[in-house]
């Protein structure tokens, strides 16, 4: 089954063209060439027609049989209990296949389909918040007044997502597949004098207090990273580097049951941020 080779695949961490993930409908077997729910209800209708004659048939054979034995008539062929218990099985029974974790027939493949669906997704949304895999193409921050770049990675799975320019602050955001979490790439005109202050005053701007800071070094460049939370059991993580008048704040957000996940995350991207000065 198709399923079953995606599932094996979003196991091991793999990316898979075949499951669209979070932009799919409802249904998985509809990515199936030839699916057709309508197909398979005339079918199924069909079948429960001729299971329905079938049995009609078998009653009536039994019955006459049963007759003609109790007026001493000679019966040729007389089946036995055995036999006409088969014979209802063959009539009732309903083809079967194993899809995943459920046994799936004519009868229940919509809510197959519904259950398939989400156990594709949720294993997809699991990867895309532990993926280490680099396949993405670097995204680009342009700070244009001193012609220096941001590039960095985003995590496999995340989608792009537009944003509404503000002044000089530039941004990229990237959401999860399960909405749960962002992450943004951010240059504002700050000094590098004044990261301390924007440690706490940075993740304030949306309704995050800070918790924790700690400073640390990237590229001979010193950085700091801070921990804030709100009142919704948000959580906000950030990275700040200032450079040639400028801050690149790597950050993202997150509910708390997530935050690790996020953590280990921003940690890779941050790990592998390069900062390109212009040559001009």
């Amino acid at each position: 089954m198709k399923s079953n080779r995606i599932y094996e695949e979003l196991k091991k961490g793999n990316k898979t063209e075949q499951f669209p993930g979070r932009n799919s409908t409802e249904s998985f077997f509809s990515s199936v060439p030839g699916f057709s729910p309508e197909m398979i209800d005339r079918e199924i209708a069909t079948r429960e027609l001729l299971s329905s004659e079938g049995m009609e048939s078998l009653s009536g054979a039994v019955t006459i049989v049963q007759y003609y034995k109790r007026k001493g008539y000679p019966v040729k062929f007389t089946p036995s209990n055995e036999e006409i218990i088969s014979f209802k099985k063959t009539f009732v029974e309903s083809p079967e296949v194993t899809v995943s974790s459920w046994r799936m027939n004519g009868k229940n493949f919509r809510q197959v389909d519904t259950n398939v669906a989400a156990e594709l997704k949720k294993l997809l949304n699991k990867n895309a918040w532990n993926n280490i895999r680099n396949d993405n193409q670097a995204e680009v921050l342009k700070i244009y007044d001193t012609g220096d770049d941001v590039a960095f990675i985003p995590p496999s799975g995340w989608k792009k997502i537009p944003y509404d320019a503000d002044g000089s602050i530039r941004r990229i955001v990237f959401e999860s597949p399960d909405m749960k979490g962002t992450i943004e790439l951010t240059s504002i005109c700050e000094s590098e004098s004044n990261l301390q202050n924007l440690a706490g005053a940075w993740p304030a701007k949306s309704g995050f207090s800070m918790v924790e800071k700690n400073w640390g070094k990237k590229n001979n460049s010193d950085y700091i990273k801070s921990i804030a939370k709100n009142s919704y059991d948000g959580v906000m993580e950030s990275y700040m580097v200032a450079k040639n008048g400028y801050v690149i704040i790597l950050s993202g957000r997150t509910t708390g049951d997530m935050y690790r996940q996020l953590s280990r995350t921003l940690d890779r991207i941050f790990t592998k941020l390069e900062i390109r000065e212009s040559s001009i």
